[in-house]
């Protein structure tokens, strides 16, 4: 069952690999949802934590450059 939610915040990773590339990978959510059961009530895992189910888009930016820490 798909719930409504805030975008709180959305970083970036970066990963600085030989050679000077820098990679940064940003996940984006677009839906998120809740697992129920057949009866509509929410689910939790072994853990008795809520089962959520989040689909998502990956951006991903690569650049040859310097590796301080200025963009």
């Amino acid at each position: 069952m798909e719930v409504p939610f805030e975008v709180v915040r959305e970083d970036w990773n970066e990963y600085a690999l030989e050679g000077g590339v820098r990679v940064r990978v940003k996940a984006s959510d677009a839906k998120i949802g809740r697992q129920v059961d057949a009866a509509g009530n929410y689910t939790v895992n072994e853990h008795g934590e809520p089962a959520v189910l989040v689909r998502y888009a990956l951006e991903v930016v690569t650049a040859k450059g310097s590796n301080d820490d200025t963009d």
